[in-house]
């Protein structure tokens, strides 16, 4: 059986030491798995307030213009074209280009949802060679308010 210096020994120093060490990586660790839970219930607020926007654009009468697997297509579509090294510019324009509406846009970020730990506004906020600009003009010019 180890005794009481054996098992931290790791940390050096005497007890008194050890065991605010202790504490403080306690805390840490604390402080890092409420910190995660506080994002994680920050990002879903988000995407639920991209679903009550879109509700709220289905009852003013807008209407979706593609079926739920055509917009599961076009999130997976811009993921690949985003993820990794590069962005293949030509795909995300390609799938802004066939939003019609709001309620278009709407969908397609909320079907998107958190893909590896990130908001499809995020994704387009952390992909610098994707004109974001450009994409918003696009938008605005079919008379979509939504902004990235």
């Amino acid at each position: 059986m180890a005794n009481k210096k054996d098992i931290f020994g790791f940390l050096g120093g005497d007890i008194k030491t050890k065991s605010f060490s202790i504490l403080i990586i306690l805390i840490i660790v604390f402080l890092l798995v409420w910190g995660g839970k506080k994002l994680v219930v920050y990002l879903k607020g988000l995407q639920f307030s991209e679903k009550n926007e879109l509700n709220k654009e289905l009852m003013a009468g807008e209407r979706l213009s593609y079926s739920e697997s055509q917009y599961k297509a076009f999130a997976d579509k811009l993921y690949v074209a985003m993820k990794g090294v590069g962005t293949d510019t030509n795909a995300v324009y390609s799938v802004f280009n066939a939003m019609n509406n709001k309620a278009d846009v709407l969908k397609l970020v909320t079907t998107f949802g958190l893909r590896d730990g990130e908001t499809l506004t995020e994704w387009m906020g952390g992909e610098w060679r994707l004109s974001v600009a450009q994409i918003n003009k696009t938008l605005s010019l079919k008379g979509i308010d939504y902004q990235f």
